[in-house]
């Protein structure tokens, strides 16, 4: 599912067996956010009440344009966003495919046109922990449409959203590299820019942080940064999402002889670095890239 400058995520229908028959939905499945290029598309880990999982597309937000001999990198100014979106439509997959997923019928989602916007998720919070060194994520998880349980009578949302509370002189905290899917949960590296002209003799460096994001509730898994949070005390803050790093482009997940899980990263100062992390166990999702349905 690609997203495009205006802020539109698209569902391309590929089932045919006649490539010219390929094309995208006639409205977006999602509109009303920032410019964006970057996704991780995943059978997310929570079932529905249905026994069936939902796909989430999870995204972030931002947009860079590349520095010329006159000008600096263009960012955008505007607070920017991650995004967790449920793709209800999955009416079409599930005919073709032995593999099921959480769908909704049209008429059941009030949706107006069933386009998702930003109104219809769920919204978390992100503060800066009192230590200085780590963002806090924090909320309850979303009522999703179609379900019911004791903490959910009401159940309208179609994802979860956070804003992100980086700024810098130049521009917002933004995403503008893809993110690294790890066990049901997503790690994404932001870049605030930094204050920087052609022209210039001082030459100023990005800023950044990566976070952990649960893919079904964009809310944080206590331990994934084990610098703060012990799970075996339960100690530290559990709410712990980000962590300063800055980070360039993607981190990548590598496991070591001793057992022990490592985000591997460049930094934006072209060095390369590692985070020690601890991924959930027994993760049940997985990441959809294509399959073959005929």
């Amino acid at each position: 599912m690609p997203g495009d400058a205006l802020g539109n995520l698209w569902r391309f229908d590929l089932s045919s067996g006649d490539p010219s028959k390929w094309a995208a939905g006639s409205v977006p499945v999602f509109s009303g956010g920032p410019p964006f290029t970057t996704t991780a598309v995943a059978g997310g880990p929570q079932v529905t009440t249905g026994g069936l999982r939902r796909v989430m597309v999870v995204f972030g937000t931002g947009q860079k344009i590349p520095f010329t001999a006159t000008s600096q990198n263009q960012w955008l100014n505007s607070t920017q966003s991650l995004y967790g979106v449920w793709d209800w439509n999955m009416s079409s997959w599930n005919a073709l495919n032995s593999v099921q997923f959480a769908s909704l019928p049209a008429a059941s989602t009030g949706l107006a046109t069933g386009t998702i916007a930003p109104a219809n998720l769920h919204a978390q919070t992100v503060t800066l922990d009192a230590d200085g060194k780590t963002r806090d994520i924090t909320g309850t998880a979303p009522c999703y449409k179609g379900t019911t349980s004791a903490t959910c009578t009401t159940s309208s949302d179609f994802g979860w959203t956070y804003s992100l509370i980086g700024t810098d002189s130049q521009g917002a905290e933004q995403v503008v590299a893809n993110p690294t899917y790890v066990n049901g949960k997503v790690v994404f590296n932001t870049q605030m820019p930094a204050d920087n002209i052609p022209t210039s003799c001082t030459n100023n460096t990005d800023k950044g942080w990566t976070y952990n994001t649960d893919m079904a509730t964009g809310l944080p898994t206590p331990g994934f940064f084990p610098q703060y949070y012990d799970t075996s005390t339960q100690t530290g803050n559990s709410t712990a999402g980000g962590v300063e790093t800055d980070a360039s482009g993607s981190s990548f997940l590598l496991n070591s002889a001793d057992g022990t899980s490592w985000l591997v990263y460049q930094t934006v100062t072209n060095q390369h670095d590692t985070l020690q992390v601890i991924p959930p166990a027994n993760g049940t999702a997985r990441r959809l890239t294509w399959t073959q349905l005929r």
